[in-house]
């Protein structure tokens, strides 16, 4: 039975994929260099290093890895408190209908502590969760499960009775890997989800029916529960 839903942060949670492409389009104009966003595809969900890493070696860029790590952190930081930031269409109503399920909430996340600090702020979503994992906590990014097995841990649950909700390929295989059920959230429709036990494009596909029936609860319950 599933005790515990643990959801990824960006693309998930908010509607962030957009401005990072926004802050990274802008960085790159200021240093006169046309930015393919496609390349972010293939390290959404992972760590901030690799993927300035690669750019570095693509575009041949002068500074180190950690200065633009830190340059476009401060950048989307700016951009969140200037323009605010979007909350995934039903999501809060998702955490709510499971917290109705005394089921544990984590969000687990490869983003900057500081980022997600400041996202939390700004959507007051803070009071969600049971425990918060960020990229300070683990040593290895998505596709490893570190960060799921962290969140596990944290939460006195057992992987196998935890559920993951992610919408990027290397958050799914990091969950598979944890042995976690997995759904996919298919918002873009630009990652491979084929992993994913589940995929969803909207978060009202997870009914209150179909939320008892993944985690194996008695559906009699569903009509005598006052939070229903």
């Amino acid at each position: 039975m599933i005790k515990a839903v643990i959801f990824d942060m960006d693309g998930v949670i908010v509607d962030s994929e957009p401005i990072m492409d926004i802050v990274l389009i802008q960085f790159f104009e200021e240093m006169s260099i046309k930015f393919d966003k496609n390349i972010a595809k293939d390290f959404r969900g992972g760590s901030s290093e690799a993927f300035w890493g690669e750019l570095k070696r693509i575009y041949s860029l002068p500074n180190s890895v950690e200065y633009y790590v830190e340059e476009r952190l401060k950048r989307t930081i700016e951009y969140y408190r200037k323009h605010g930031i979007k909350l995934i269409d039903n999501v809060v109503d998702l955490i709510q209908e499971f917290k109705n399920l005394d089921l544990k909430i984590a969000l687990a996340t490869s983003a900057a502590h500081e980022r997600m600090q400041v996202t939390l702020d700004i959507l007051n979503l803070e009071k969600y969760f049971d425990e918060i994992v960020t990229s300070r906590y683990i040593k290895n990014a998505k596709p490893d499960p570190e960060i799921f097995l962290y969140a596990s841990n944290s939460l006195n649950i057992l992987p196998d009775s935890c559920m993951v909700i992610e919408d990027s390929g290397n958050g799914i295989a990091a969950a598979k890997k944890a042995g976690m059920f997995c759904v996919g959230f298919d918002q873009y429709g630009d990652q491979d989800l084929s992993k994913a036990d589940l995929v969803v494009k909207d978060f009202k596909e997870i009914s209150r029916d179909n939320i008892f029936e993944f985690f194996g609860l008695d559906i009699s319950l569903l009509r005598s529960s006052d939070n229903f």
